[in-house]
């Protein structure tokens, strides 16, 4: 009969294989819906996710059944060879949907079961379903949706079928779009903008380095060799020898280095069970440099720098590393098939590697190049576990360290290097000198990375007109005071002394500051750099006549807050208090740089001294409760955040 040869046959082939693509998109709108940015991909990309697996049911589906059909005697109206092929393609669908699912519950049974026994038992129970249910389940529907009383394909039905079933694609991009847009902060005040213009800065590239003590950078005097693209950057930039942190945990610290605030002022906390995000009047160092007339854009990975936390306000565009695709299942399907790659992330944890983020940023470099602009880029890699790429893992070894791997390493040992240890008893040096050696390594991995990234900039000439700042906003402990990985309620300087570097295109070149600054003083010297009004929130001060050769009226006290102590710190002296039991802490750091003698009964007027500011700082900051109602939060954010 005319219409149901091959040609016809291919086209519902195509048809159904459609249907089964636009049908699959449920999946990632149901598992996503109320935070569909973290599918981690552009709606387009999903799309073409589903559509492509549908075509390949629909074909593979398809191919056999139009054989099996010429060969049986059977009606051949073309309702009933459209739902044959609509069933077929639904079947293999549904087999590969349901294939992980099975074998995840087999796992969890003891029962592991190869893919080569599922797929093969699934797909004859599909191939049984599709020719056995059809004529009795989707003939009748397919029938009734679309056909007509002489059995053939109405063509009305059928453009209103596939319409309803389409709207899941526009509902995906719909969904993408609002979540990817809905936090983007205030908008830009034109009357504050001064970019373009003739002036010699007219970009900024702000690096930050999760975890990156100041000691253990090689321009920092460090013994090792981590850092040589970073030890370039400063012989041709300013180095501040003494910049200190205003936060010992990565939200405490960020949210200063945004905001130019106190951790207690800017109010972005986490603890076991209370939080609280940036409240939306507070300006950030995004829109503060949008409003100067700069595109924005952020490539954010931190937990802390994910929209719910607030930060993110005033990017244009920004990449928080969601993973999510990797867990729908065309993906797993892909991924165990070989066809496609993971992205490179850190073992154990879901945070991107330097080198993909600096891809990303290679192409926004591209993207941004004829506009002014301000890229924010962080890295992770030093922030626990640390488990840099060969060779980095073996680059550095430290007499008393294992041979073991680093994955080894942290599998044996990451739920107790967790539980705050206090002792060698617990940890032994040979792993303590293990960890080193493989921060160290992370740090050298980011460092050829940033030399990458800076090397782009000079090869697309942006460099003549590119202001770099390199920091950190915290560092790490390896048992200098019983603990190690940021886990130490006391603000000591492993945690506190962050590397400062500030490139100035045509500015003062290989100079080094030793004069004392702070994380909250960036913002002001930002918005002095881009000409625009300081920040009457800011309670730092600008580092431009420092960095001049002004060294009249430098800072005089650094204040830094954990969640149980606040510290004080001058060149000579550093004096914590404990907020709880209302103790101090006083060391003399000319003599005692590493803090390890309590000399506060002895140190008299300069321990009194200390103590009258800081309970002046405590009268400033007005220390405020935990925290509000925890913000909702991912799994995939928490897993970022217990990690280190």
């Amino acid at each position: 009969m005319k219409g149901h040869g091959i040609g016809s046959s291919f086209l519902m082939m195509i048809l159904s294989g459609l249907v089964v693509g636009a049908l699959g998109l449920i999946e990632p709108l149901v598992r996503f819906w109320n935070d569909f940015h973290l599918v981690g991909i552009p709606w387009i990309r999903l799309l073409s996710l589903y559509m492509g697996i549908g075509l390949v049911c629909g074909l593979a589906a398809g191919l056999p059944l139009h054989v099996i059909l010429s060969l049986r005697s059977m009606e051949r109206r073309s309702v009933v060879i459209a739902s044959y092929h609509v069933m077929g393609a639904l079947s293999l669908g549904a087999v590969l949907f349901a294939a992980p699912l099975i074998r995840h519950e087999l796992l969890g049974l003891l029962f592991p079961v190869s893919y080569w026994v599922i797929y093969p038992a699934l797909g004859l129970l599909a191939a049984l379903a599709t020719l056995k249910l059809t004529p009795h389940l989707m003939r009748p529907v397919l029938s009734g949706l679309m056909g007509t009383p002489g059995g053939r394909i109405s063509s009305f039905h059928l453009i209103a079928v596939l319409l309803v079933v389409g709207m899941t694609i526009p509902l995906s991009g719909i969904r993408s779009h609002r979540q990817r847009y809905q936090e983007s902060g205030r908008p830009a005040r034109a009357e504050f903008q001064t970019r373009p213009g003739e002036q010699t800065i007219q970009n900024l590239l702000f690096i930050t380095v999760e975890a990156v003590r100041a000691d253990h950078l090689t321009c920092y005097g460090y013994r090792r060799q981590t850092s040589p693209n970073i030890d370039s950057l400063a012989t041709n930039s300013i180095l501040f020898e003494s910049c200190f942190s205003q936060g010992s945990h990565s939200e405490l610290g960020l949210g200063s280095l945004f905001t130019s605030l106190y951790p207690s002022m800017h109010a972005v906390r986490h603890t076991t069970n209370r939080a609280s995000t940036l409240p939306p009047e507070i300006d950030t160092m995004s829109e503060c440099l949008r409003d100067a007339g700069l595109l924005t854009s952020g490539l954010l990975n931190s937990p802390y720098l994910k929209r719910e936390w607030g930060l993110a306000e005033g990017f244009d565009r920004i990449n928080e590393y969601q993973f999510g695709y990797l867990d729908l299942v065309p993906t797993q399907f892909l991924l165990k098939l070989g066809l496609i790659e993971e992205p490179a992330r850190v073992p154990l944890v879901p945070n991107p590697r330097a080198e993909l983020v600096v891809d990303d940023a290679l192409r926004e470099l591209e993207r941004l190049r004829d506009e002014p602009f301000f890229l924010y880029v962080h890295l992770m890699d030093a922030q626990a576990p640390f488990i840099p790429p060969m060779p980095f893992q073996t680059l550095f070894h430290s007499a008393p360290a294992t041979s073991r791997s680093a994955e080894q390493l942290w599998n044996e040992g990451w739920t107790l290097f967790r539980q705050l240890p206090s002792d060698e008893e617990v940890i032994s040096p040979s792993r303590i000198g293990q960890l080193i050696d493989l921060y160290d390594g992370s740090i050298r991995y980011m460092d050829r990375e940033i030399g990458r990234l800076l090397g782009a900039l000079r090869g697309l000439g942006l460099d003549k007109k590119t202001m770099v700042v390199l920091t950190s906003q915290h560092g790490t402990e390896f048992l200098e005071h019983g603990h190690i990985l940021q886990r130490n309620r006391r603000p000591y300087d492993e945690l506190l002394h962050i590397p400062l570097i500030v490139h100035l295109p045509d500015g003062v070149q290989g100079e080094r500051i030793p004069e004392m600054v702070r994380q909250i003083d960036l913002l002001p010297t930002m918005e002095e750099l881009f000409d625009l009004p300081i920040s009457k929130q800011a309670q730092g001060r600008s580092l431009v006549s420092l960095m001049n050769g002004d060294l009249e009226g430098p800072v005089q006290r650094a204040f830094s807050q954990s969640y149980e102590f606040l510290s004080v710190r001058t060149a000579n002296h550093k004096l914590m208090y404990d907020l709880a039991a209302g103790e101090a802490y006083c060391f003399g750091l000319g003599e005692d740089p590493n803090e390890s003698v309590n000399c506060y009964e002895q140190a008299g007027a300069t321990a009194d001294s200390l103590m009258d500011g800081l309970m002046e700082f405590l009268r400033l900051i007005s220390v405020p409760p935990e925290g509000q109602a925890a913000p909702r939060i991912d799994l995939r954010t928490r897993e970022q955040q217990t990690a280190g």
